[in-house]
């Protein structure tokens, strides 16, 4: 629901975005160990008994978790992140801030149930969360926190296991220098377990807010519309394929990520200079042997076509 929203994120938000997962972790954790306790009682064709994950038998949250509290009355989850998780200059605080309380201008597809056409509307969006909000710390001097308040409904899909994770490192997404690096990271993320994930190209560029879907007499906002689009093929290989993938590789050499890529690209004829598809070879930081003489393989074969040279 998140991941792919194409949104002209900045890379404070999906900072953001995984502070909030990890700090509802513990929730999370408890949650998939009793999914999967369900999944080998039942089995997968049988009906698994109905559980609310965000909320236990009394309407309270399920499981303590520090900084996060159940607003049962507005039926809202409240999320507290400080502020130095960000950054600890303190004359950044002022952009965080800001970047931050964007949050609620994310649009989420999101269903909800019309009771005037006593249906589930589906085609429409929603705010990713209903309000931020900031506070001193009296307790302990130079404190600040930013408090995020998401929608009951919304709420339970950030922990309900049914809809599947992805193993993102805080760490990744924190150390990114470009947007794109931080998006990339987080799809390959998802499809990592069948080591490749392959994107009609024009899909790529929307998923990643490459192009602009403003149409002339729009009234959208131009919040979406990013200025430094890259109108042709090689220029979005140079300036965002290729520096993700750098970006990921020095990772490696930091011990910062978790996964990186290559990629190849599948052109339609001979004649076409734009690629139909890009294939994304995952790879994990402490690959198998197979996988790592295959990466020193498609590493060397690069290296030939561009020089002619073998390593």
């Amino acid at each position: 629901m998140i991941l792919d929203a194409k949104y002209n994120y900045r890379l404070t938000q999906l900072s953001a975005i995984v502070k909030i997962t990890n700090i509802l972790q513990p929730i999370i954790n408890q949650n998939i160990d009793e999914y999967v306790t369900l999944c080998r009682r039942f089995g997968n064709k049988e009906e698994h008994p109905k559980i609310d994950y965000l909320l236990g038998e009394e309407r309270n949250l399920r499981l303590h978790a520090e900084d996060v509290y159940w607003k049962i009355n507005e039926r809202t989850l409240e999320v507290r992140i400080p502020l130095d998780a960000f950054t600890n200059i303190r004359s950044h605080y002022s952009r965080i801030r800001a970047a931050i309380s964007d949050l609620i201008r994310i649009p989420v597809k999101f269903p909800t149930w019309s009771e005037l056409a006593k249906e589930t509307l589906t085609d429409g969006c929603r705010p990713l969360c209903q309000g931020v909000f900031y506070n001193n710390d009296k307790s302990q001097k130079n404190k600040s926190y930013i408090h995020i308040f998401f929608d009951e409904d919304i709420a339970r899909l950030l922990v309900n296991p049914c809809y599947g994770y992805s193993r993102l490192l805080q760490a990744t997404v924190d150390n990114c220098r470009s947007i794109y690096t931080a998006r990339i990271y987080m799809q390959i993320c998802r499809h990592a377990d069948g080591k490749k994930w392959a994107i009609p190209y024009p899909d790529l560029r929307l998923l990643l807010n490459v192009d602009s879907p403003k149409k002339k007499g729009s009234t959208e906002s131009k919040q979406r519309i990013r200025a430094n689009s890259v109108p042709r093929y090689h220029e979005f290989r140079r300036r965002v394929l290729d520096v993700a993938r750098d970006e990921l590789l020095l990772m490696v050499q930091n011990n910062t990520t978790n996964y990186y890529f290559t990629y190849t690209e599948e052109f339609p004829s001979n004649r076409h200079s734009t690629p139909s598809h890009i294939i994304f070879n995952i790879y994990e930081t402490h690959p198998s042997k197979k996988d790592l003489d295959a990466y020193e393989n498609h590493l060397s074969q690069i290296m030939y076509i561009g020089t002619g040279i073998r390593p």
